[in-house]
Formats: structure tokens, C-alpha cells, sequence
């Protein structure tokens, strides 16, 4: 029996979800945010990165403590510009008041 190796795009989303939640976690210690600051986030990126974030935006939310993510560049906050997997993006975090 042989084992398929190939990434499916789920498996493709999965890790790219995991990867942005790690990058926001750093984020939020980076601008000193409590573990249990609700926050708001907004990242503008490639087509293709916002398809895989919105397939896990549950996990991601629960994951970061946001209340709401966002997909355009609206949002006033602590920014950075980071690569995930082979996209580039730009991800803003703000605290919820």
C-alpha cells in the first residue's frame, strides 16, 4: 500500500491558518497585549491567503481571542508586514475597548 504524500488544499489551509495564528500571537505579545485582550484584526494579502484564512476563520478567531478579522486594510493598530507560507501580507491588530 502506498501513502499519497500530496498536501490537499485543506491540509494547505490548515497549516497556513496555524502559521497566521502563531504570527498574531506574536504580534500580541510584540505590542504587549494581555493573553486575554480581545482584539480586532485585519490583514491584506493575496486572494489565495484570504481563501485559506476564511476556511478556518473560527479556529483563528478562538485561537487569537478576535472579535472580528477582517480582509482589507481598514484598521487603525499595531501593523506589520510578514510572510506566511510563500504569501505576503500585511496584519493589523487592535485591542477591543
Amino acid at each position: 500500500m502506498a501513502i499519497d504524500n500530496e498536501l490537499d488544499e485543506d491540509l494547505i489551509a490548515e497549516g497556513i491558518s496555524r502559521e497566521f495564528v502563531n504570527r498574531v500571537q506574536n504580534m500580541r505579545k510584540n505590542n504587549k497585549l494581555e493573553v486575554t485582550d480581545r482584539i480586532k484584526v485585519s490583514v491584506n494579502s493575496d486572494e489565495q491567503l484570504i481563501k485559506y484564512l476564511t476556511k478556518f476563520n473560527e479556529y483563528i478567531t478562538n485561537e487569537i481571542l478576535a472579535d472580528t478579522i477582517e480582509y482589507d486594510n481598514t484598521l487603525d493598530g499595531y501593523k506589520e508586514e510578514l510572510s506566511i507560507g510563500d504569501f505576503k501580507c500585511e496584519i493589523t491588530i487592535s485591542k477591543v475597548i
